[in-house]
């Protein structure tokens, strides 16, 4: 993570909250396509429970 950002990444948790240690899972992007990356994982999310 320390390094992502570094980097010039925004970490957040799958919800585009601010990540804490308690996040079940993290996101690292960059600024410009991390709302895109977030979609696009809630998206996948939504059709992997509807697959079940």
């Amino acid at each position: 993570m320390l390094t992502a950002c570094e980097a010039g990444a925004i970490v957040v948790a799958p919800d585009a909250s601010p990540h804490t240690m308690k996040a079940q899972a993290t996101i690292a992007a960059g600024p410009k396509i991390l709302a895109d990356l977030v979609e696009l994982i809630a998206e996948a999310g939504k059709d992997a429970k509807r697959s079940e």
